[in-house]
């Protein structure tokens, strides 16, 4: 499936209106399977529509994780 296709069907599942606002999606894949980039892509089409919004990248140690979403 193109990236294209996946940010679609991402975007659809997110933006769906009979879907609580606090719910969670995973994606889950390959290393280097797209997985970020599709997340990416539709997280900035669709920031805008929250009150608040992040984009933070997990370390591979999660150390430091709050300090970079306080960050963010």
């Amino acid at each position: 499936m193109s990236i294209k296709r996946r940010v679609e069907a991402l975007l659809d599942r997110v933006l769906r209106g009979d879907q609580p606002r606090d719910v969670v999606i995973s994606v889950v894949g390959d290393p280097g399977s797209g997985k970020s980039t599709v997340i990416h892509e539709v997280f900035e089409m669709v920031k805008n529509s929250f009150e608040c919004s992040a984009w933070v990248s997990i370390p591979s140690s999660c150390e430091d994780l709050l300090e970079k979403l306080f960050q963010e």
